[in-house]
């Protein structure tokens, strides 16, 4: 006997997994809009800065100038990224198997799961964020680097 049976596998980024007019997107869903707008509102509470208003504020800039002075909230969109995203498929009756995080990831994952609310999320992402920067002596920074698929 052979059971047929569908899995689908959801993927949250780690760093890097946020480009230009990602969240104009993903906030055209209602319930997208209200999930990144509960992060926004507690990232603004705990960093002391708004996304939505930084996004706003540097629209003519390019994602890598964008994020250079304020890699936080490059974390932050990201973060926001994948839930919008997965609420979005959700509104459209999307039902995935299996969530997957990579670095930040984990949280947007866990977030999708329900294993926590958006708060939540939020709030452990933006403390995970401030004892990074506590920590952080190195006075270095992170490169990604990309080629050809023949290279």
């Amino acid at each position: 006997m052979v059971h047929e049976f569908e899995i689908s596998v959801g993927l949250c980024p780690g760093q890097g997994g946020y480009r230009r007019g990602a969240l104009d997107a993903v906030c055209a869903c209602q319930r997208a809009a209200e999930a990144v707008a509960v992060i926004d509102e507690t990232a603004t509470e705990i960093l002391g800065r708004s996304l939505l208003a930084a996004l706003a504020e540097r629209a003519a800039l390019r994602d890598e100038e964008l994020f250079a002075s304020e890699p936080e909230l490059f974390q932050v969109a990201v973060f926001a990224t994948s839930v919008g995203v997965f609420e979005t498929f959700r509104a459209g009756g999307a039902r995935i198997s299996v969530l997957m995080g990579h670095s930040l990831g984990e949280i947007a994952a866990l977030v999708c799961s329900g294993a926590l609310s958006v708060s939540e999320g939020t709030r452990i992402l933006c403390h995970r964020l401030a004892v990074l920067r506590e920590h952080d002596i190195s006075g270095g920074g992170m490169l990604a680097l990309a080629c050809g698929r023949e290279r």
